[in-house]
């Protein structure tokens, strides 16, 4: 039987300097206070692109979105055929989200998450034996009968009724933040810049925190140092600004966004990466229950005939978007060539 050969988005050097250098989970929010944005495609081509760089991993997607379209997208089928050979992927999505309380949704949600308490009472349960560098910022599953952690979660989080407190399942575990705009909408870049603002207060309140538990007295740290000290913990920001037409990028909106997050960085001595989404149409793929990522070679092997779709492998900007998004959320992104497109007139 012939191999199917998948994208390759990085380099197996680059997936190398982008290895994890811990064994704890990699935790990592997309959050954006308005729909149609395309932060649940961002989200899910995330989750496609992560699976591509090991042979054997666990990725959990997590959300609560009311109108249920990771729940529709994520079938039984999808997960097994959509992802690499020796990826499990498991998809937590909260059934009639908008008839529940927050304090239910992170019920349901840490039902399925093995964490702190959750995991110490599994592991005796089952006559495991757990350690405490197990338990640091760690989340397990099970998998083929075994316990297994976690590599990558993923929270796909919405404004409104959809709330996901993520300290309600796992105290402060969280590795990066992603928020997306659609282009030339006022309310969504809005929106994802209070997003970006919010979670800047969220990462001073657990670096304080942090700090407090390793027997600093954080009120006499000067402001410099702090910011040094919080940079070292290795907090991402990734900003993607999504180009929802065809044709050549109208620059004054982006070049706006570029300017504010500028005032952000400056404002609370972080580094926020600003990533352009091109205009991807890839319905037909969905619609056949394939993933963005699916090469045309990979749907015919599946009994597929896509017709003139455009995929990945002929769409070089969604492909280099990809590798950069992957590279950003990791903490290996160091370019500016999404800032340099806003240059223009």
């Amino acid at each position: 039987m012939t191999k199917i050969k998948q994208i390759q988005l990085l380099t197996k050097k680059e997936v190398n300097d982008l290895e994890v250098k811990n064994d704890s989970t990699t935790t990592l929010i997309v959050r954006s206070k308005k729909g149609g944005c395309a932060k649940t495609t961002s989200a899910t081509s995330l989750a496609h692109g992560l699976a591509r760089l090991g042979e054997k991993l666990n990725i959990v997607y997590v959300t609560a979105d009311v109108n249920e379209g990771a729940k529709r997208l994520f079938t039984e089928e999808y997960c097994k055929t959509q992802f690499p050979k020796g990826v499990y992927f498991k998809s937590i999505a909260i059934k009639d989200a908008w008839k529940k309380s927050t304090s239910k949704i992170n019920r349901e949600i840490a039902a399925e998450l093995l964490a702190d308490e959750r995991l110490i009472e599994h592991a005796k349960a089952k006559g495991l034996e757990i350690t405490e560098e197990d338990l640091e910022n760690t989340f397990y599953l099970e998998r083929d009968g075994e316990i297994q952690k976690v590599d990558y979660l993923i929270y796909d989080i919405a404004g409104g009724v959809d709330q996901i407190e993520t300290d309600q399942i796992a105290r402060d575990s969280l590795n990066g933040f992603i928020t997306v705009e659609l282009a030339n909408d006022l309310d969504s870049k809005n929106n994802a810049l209070d997003s970006i603002r919010d979670m800047a207060l969220e990462e001073i309140a657990y670096t304080k925190r942090f700090l407090t538990a390793q027997g600093y007295d954080v009120e006499k740290i000067p402001q410099d140092k702090f910011n040094a000290m919080k940079e070292q913990i290795g907090f991402t920001y990734t900003y993607i600004y999504s180009k929802n037409y065809q044709g050549a990028m109208s620059v004054s909106d982006p070049r706006e966004t570029v300017a504010e997050l500028k005032k952000l960085e400056e404002e609370f001595g972080i580094k926020i990466d600003f990533l352009i989404l091109p205009c991807v149409k890839f319905n037909e793929l969905k619609k056949r229950g394939l993933s963005y990522l699916t090469t045309r070679e990979e749907a015919k092997a599946q009994g597929h005939s896509i017709g003139r779709v455009k995929t990945i492998e002929k769409h070089p900007e969604f492909k280099e978007f990809m590798s950069d998004f992957i590279k950003s959320v990791l903490g290996g992104y160091t370019a500016n060539k999404y800032e340099l497109m806003t240059k223009g007139r």
